[in-house]
C-alpha cells in the first residue's frame, strides 16, 4: 500500500541524479486516490493494476497533466518513476531514458 505520508530522499532523471535543492524536504501524502506534495502539487491517482498508475495534476506546477507512473516499495521505501514525456515508463531503471524522472520518498 502506497498511502501515507513520504519524505523524498532522492531523485534521478534519465539515469543521473537530480539536485536536491528545489526538491529537499518536500514531503508527499497520499490519502485513497489523491496526492498533496507540500501543498504545491494536489491532484488524482489512478491505479492500472500491478505498479501501473497514472498521476493526474489538478493543482499547481502539473494542473492538467496527465503524467503514466510506476510506484512500487522497496526496502521499507517507495520509489516513483514518471515518464514525464507521457509515455510509460519502461520500469524501475531510469538510464538512457532522458524525459523519464524517479524519485525515492522513506516513509515520514
Amino acid at each position: 500500500m502506497i498511502e501515507g505520508r513520504w519524505v523524498i530522499e532522492g531523485a534521478e532523471m534519465g539515469g543521473a541524479p537530480m539536485p536536491m535543492n528545489e526538491l529537499s524536504g518536500s514531503v508527499m501524502v497520499i490519502s485513497g486516490d489523491r496526492y498533496d506534495v507540500s501543498g504545491v502539487d494536489r491532484g488524482r491517482l489512478v491505479a492500472h493494476g500491478g505498479d501501473r498508475w497514472d498521476v493526474i495534476g489538478e493543482e499547481g506546477p502539473n494542473a492538467g497533466k496527465t503524467m503514466p507512473a510506476r510506484f512500487r516499495l522497496a526496502g521499507g521505501k517507495l520509489e516513483g518513476v514518471y515518464g514525464m514525456d507521457g509515455s510509460v515508463p519502461a520500469g524501475f531503471d531510469t538510464a538512457g531514458c532522458a524525459n523519464t524522472l524517479k524519485i525515492v520518498f522513506r516513509p515520514g
